[in-house]
């Protein structure tokens, strides 16, 4: 926007477009900070979600095994973490590409 030239001749006809380039350059700034708040809460929910997930997961993992339930349940968690162990780089890649995105 700024290197377009603020008067443009046609003819006889002489056109100022400094107001134009103002306005622009407004509605440029506001829609980069709107676009980068919405990254920002998608980013949050995100990563709320990691974290949550993890903080619950360490929980369940902190439980006392003292009898045949006990270890079938810690068992099916097990089994559960090693599935998630490998998707859980493709979770977290994406959030730090969004927050690199965001200059954080």
């Amino acid at each position: 926007i700024e290197r377009v030239g603020s008067i443009h001749m046609i003819g006889t006809l002489s056109l100022n477009t400094k107001h134009l380039k103002l306005h622009l350059g407004r509605e440029c700034d506001n829609w980069k900070f709107k676009y980068s708040d919405n990254l920002h809460c998608q980013v949050k929910r995100e990563l709320d979600r990691i974290v949550e997930y993890t903080r619950m997961t360490n929980g369940k993992l902190t439980r006392k095994v003292d009898d045949l339930d006990s270890l079938r349940f810690m068992m099916n968690l097990l089994i559960e973490l090693r599935a998630k162990e490998s998707s859980i780089d493709l979770e977290i890649d994406p959030v730090m590409a969004m927050y690199q995105m965001l200059g954080c």
